[in-house]
């Protein structure tokens, strides 16, 4: 699931780039909706990151529907303000896509402190090598 949502975010990328947007006569207003589409861009970054993290945790299949679409619809808003097209659909879109993912993590048992103190926790690598060993002479003694 992880390298579902690397591999859909390079392609979005990919697509927002490869169409050209509409041609506006107001180029501040242009600059306006790029800069909004590149904080929303932002924004889905960090939520790329924290699901990057969640789906590390087990998880059911519901769940990992829930936040793929809410992450996907809000890419497709935001690759859609870029492009200057649809702007009040893809504004209903990118809210709507926000309000899933945090529906979806309100309600998310995996994400209870329960459920996460039961995660079990490996101990460090330097932890292990740097105990202290006892003497193989002195162990035969005792």
């Amino acid at each position: 699931m992880k390298w579902t949502l690397a591999i859909g975010a390079l392609a979005i990328a990919a697509a927002t780039f490869s169409v050209p947007a509409q041609s506006f006569a107001d180029a501040e207003l242009v600059m306006l909706m790029r800069g909004m589409a590149v904080i929303k861009a932002l924004l889905l970054l960090g939520a790329l990151t924290v699901l990057w993290w969640r789906f590390g945790q087990p998880y059911s299949r519901g769940v990992a529907l829930a936040y793929s679409s809410g992450l996907w619809m809000a890419v497709a808003a935001t690759v859609m303000i870029w492009q200057l097209v649809q702007i009040p659909a893809a504004a209903v879109l990118f809210h709507a896509g926000e309000l899933i993912m945090l529906v979806t993590a309100w309600r998310d048992d995996g994400l209870t402190i329960e459920a996460l103190r039961r995660q079990p926790v490996s101990e460090p690598v330097e932890a292990k090598a740097s105990a202290p060993q006892a003497p193989a002479d002195l162990a035969d003694a005792a």
